[in-house]
């Protein structure tokens, strides 16, 4: 039975698409945890022209260095691999590595069928329900889309996909 709200797309969303995850707590298959920062508490002069340590430590004398306690932790996301197309798709710093790998990816994604979570499925639904249909598609707009990228702008995505592009 789907889970997304009617005029969206269970296939669109990497959380409603894949539910299974790796053991939590091993590192060779989550790797290195995520920060989240509340910059409203973070004094100006250390964000004003820094550039972030790292993804997982952007703000290197905040951020912890040592092992993510993943037992205490108030606040955890599970990371899903989601398809062949999606991994390959996004050009950073690790493009060049996953471009066409399709080893790295099954590598990747050796491990990570160890049990399942629904906790997050819900989202859609209620993200939907808060701020109104409408509204959620504007936002929402292009995702699932894996088309190459190129100088399209908003305003042509959003006129192709039959919308407006609003100020939200």
């Amino acid at each position: 039975q789907p889970m997304a709200p009617t005029g969206f797309n269970d296939k669109d969303f990497v959380t409603l698409r894949y539910r299974w995850h790796a053991q939590k707590g091993n590192f060779d298959v989550n790797k290195f945890q995520k920060t989240i920062i509340d910059v409203s508490r973070v004094p100006m002069d250390h964000l004003e022209g820094e550039q972030a340590y790292n993804i997982h430590r952007p703000l290197e004398y905040f951020c912890r260095a040592d092992v993510p306690r993943f037992a205490t932790s108030l606040f955890r996301v599970n990371h899903y691999l989601d398809s062949y197309e999606a991994y390959t798709y996004r050009n950073d710093a690790r493009g060049n590595k996953r471009k066409g790998c399709m080893e790295c990816y099954l590598k990747k994604g050796n491990g990570t069928d160890f049990a399942v979570n629904d906790n997050i499925r819900p989202w859609l639904r209620s993200f939907v329900d808060e701020v109104g249909e409408a509204k959620a598609h504007v936002l929402l707009a292009g995702v699932g889309d894996f088309r190459p990228l190129g100088e399209e702008t908003l305003v042509d995505f959003m006129a192709e996909k039959g919308g407006k592009y609003v100020e939200v």
